[in-house]
């Protein structure tokens, strides 16, 4: 993610979380660095990688990616079923 101004350990973190527990709880400091850190174009191409990456449904963790990034959500695609 050569386009995100993240360490890929942090991004590596916030993908596994998801893809563990379906949220941002074993990622909270990572996801309050990247959401300090992007912008909300930039938040919604890690939203992407997620969704991508971490095969879990998008209705599980969509919410609380909204309240990181609160700019981001009239940028963000509709969540794919």
């Amino acid at each position: 993610m050569d386009d995100l101004p993240l360490p890929e350990n942090d991004l590596h973190a916030i993908v596994c979380s998801i893809s563990k527990n379906g949220d941002f709880f074993l990622a909270q400091g990572e996801l309050a660095e990247a959401a300090r850190s992007l912008s909300p174009e930039q938040s919604v191409r890690l939203y992407e990688h997620i969704r991508d990456s971490a095969d879990r449904l998008e209705f599980e963790w969509r919410d609380e990616f909204l309240e990181a990034f609160p700019g981001s959500e009239h940028l963000l695609p509709k969540p794919l079923l």
